[in-house]
């Protein structure tokens, strides 16, 4: 998607408690509930009879202007509040474009969805004080928007509203339940509005999707014979092998294919990946555990979508550790505070790891741990949504590598459970010139040596910028993914896994692959 998802995170934990602006913050990763990859894999044809009326919903324009409040303050062009993989307003031109085209094949039953959702919408709005139609948005709006978001099926949209509206005083309590989200097999991001077997996120990241072109992803979500998919989420008769559950990192990692394309070059090719519904760039270990938005519930159903999974590969912890650098001084915060907050995250940790365990009895959880970041270009490049403050390379470093040791204690404590450290395997790759060259640090030491050297590289340098994407300071590159998993492969797969046959020749490393 090439978005800064962090930045959704980070506003979020920074103005959670901000009214309307909960509607819309970041939410809960995972797969909407009820609603699982059979069901939209069997899309069959709608046979609903209608009045075939053109209807003109809005429901890009109310979004639009939605986004726009002050008290919301984000992009219409780029926001991806419920982290779908799609851009939202993308989204509600696809329910628009449907709507009003009546001899669409999912016409009547997406129609038959949205007016049940408009009536019920109706009815909340008639109860909902008229103050905060003067203070924020015109009640037409509101009803707009909210029907265009329910109606798209996507099961973490609507808990926004029906969790945060109850933090309003006088707003009426509302049950999901009464939502109608049977257009979901069309409209959602996992949803086929064609019925051609490619997901809709799949063809919006297949097609040209920067704000003049999302006409481009309508088209190919409506033409049954573009069958590109462009990744985004999993094919309906697939075996995967492995699941990605975490923040941006695995996200990206996901979307670009990477660790699939590790497996192939090292011989493990029937091995596939799976990642749509349990990656997520809001991900954070204490907001997952807290369950405020159904992190969990929506983590248990994610995880049991893919029941056979050998590997749930998580990792965690990083948006914990930088919301840490935006609370307190790091350099001169005492050892007491320091170890009492970096103890929550590793309870919550252990939550996360209960939940997926309890969800996949028969996977091994892997806490595969982070490699330097670089807190300076951090600092400068999400200074706008959050302004962690100054901290030493150095001590950045060695709170990560606390946080990582106790996740180290997990996997030790916790049956099924395994560790691999990748503190320093991109110093070791890129090298520090003329500091030093590539090799010229140690490599992260594995659970053959009992983790020696714990950890690897230098702690008084990040990696080169080079191997974050745009020189962020966080999100890596193709390249610096390919040979993190590396590591991971090495360190752990490679012992778990069974060879292909006459895969994996050489040492490929997908030079310049995703760049």
């Amino acid at each position: 998607m090439g978005g800064r998802r962090i930045t959704g995170f980070l506003r979020w934990r920074g103005v959670l408690a901000a009214g309307l602006l909960a509607l819309y913050g970041g939410v809960a990763v995972g797969a909407p509930a009820g609603v699982g990859r059979g069901l939209y894999c069997d899309n069959a044809p709608c046979e609903t009879e209608c009045d075939g009326d053109i209807i003109l919903a809005g429901a890009e324009n109310a979004l639009r202007l939605m986004y726009l409040l002050p008290i919301v303050d984000a992009d219409p062009n780029t926001a991806d509040s419920d982290d779908n993989f799609i851009i939202d307003t993308a989204q509600a031109r696809l329910l628009d474009t449907i709507l009003a085209n009546p001899t669409r094949p999912a016409y009547c039953c997406v129609r038959a969805a949205y007016d049940n959702n408009l009536a019920t919408m109706n009815y909340i709005a008639d109860q909902v004080p008229a103050i905060y139609y003067s203070l924020f948005i015109a009640r037409d709006i509101f009803v707009r928007a909210a029907v265009g978001l329910t109606t798209t099926g996507e099961e973490r949209t609507i808990r926004i509203i029906t969790d945060s509206t109850r933090e309003l005083p006088g707003f009426p309590v509302i049950d999901p339940a009464i939502f109608d989200r049977s257009a979901a097999r069309w409209l959602a991001y996992d949803g086929d509005a064609d019925s051609d077997g490619v997901c809709n996120a799949g063809e919006f990241n297949a097609a040209p999707h920067d704000a003049s072109q999302f006409n481009a992803f309508v088209s190919a979500a409506l033409d049954p014979g573009q069958q590109t998919d462009g990744g985004g989420c999993e094919p309906c008769d697939g075996q995967f092998g492995i699941l990605l559950v975490g923040d941006q990192w695995l996200k990206d990692a996901y979307l670009w294919g990477v660790y699939e394309q590790v497996l192939q070059d090292h011989g493990y090719a029937q091995y596939q990946v799976a990642g749509s519904f349990t990656c997520s760039g809001y991900a954070s270990a204490l907001a997952w555990a807290e369950n405020k938005y159904h992190e969990l519930d929506s983590l248990t159903e994610g995880v049991q979508r893919f029941p056979e999974a050998e590997v749930v590969h998580l990792a965690l912890g990083a948006m914990d550790t930088l919301y840490l650098a935006y609370q307190y001084d790091l350099d001169t915060v005492s050892a007491g505070t320091l170890g009492e907050k970096l103890g929550e995250i590793e309870t919550a940790l252990q939550t996360v790891v209960d939940t997926i365990q309890a969800a996949n009895p028969n996977a091994e959880v892997l806490l595969a741990d982070y490699d330097y970041l670089d807190p300076g270009r951090i600092r400068e490049t999400y200074s706008d949504v959050l302004e962690i403050k100054e901290v030493s390379q150095r001590r950045f470093n060695e709170v990560m590598v606390m946080l990582g040791q106790r996740k180290l204690d997990i996997a030790r404590r916790t049956p099924r459970c395994a560790y691999v450290q990748n503190w320093g395997v991109l110093q070791c790759r890129l090298g520090n010139p003329p500091i030093w060259e590539p090799g010229g640090v140690p490599s992260p030491g594995g659970p053959d040596t009992d983790y020696v050297p714990y950890p690897g590289g230098n702690q008084d340098y990040p990696s080169l910028p080079t191997a974050y994407e745009d020189e962020d300071g966080f999100r890596l590159t193709y390249q610096a993914h390919y040979w993190i998993f590396e590591n991971c492969l090495e360190q752990f797969y490679a012992e778990v896994l069974i060879p292909g046959e006459g895969e994996g020749e050489g040492e490929g490393e997908g030079e310049g692959e995703g760049e």
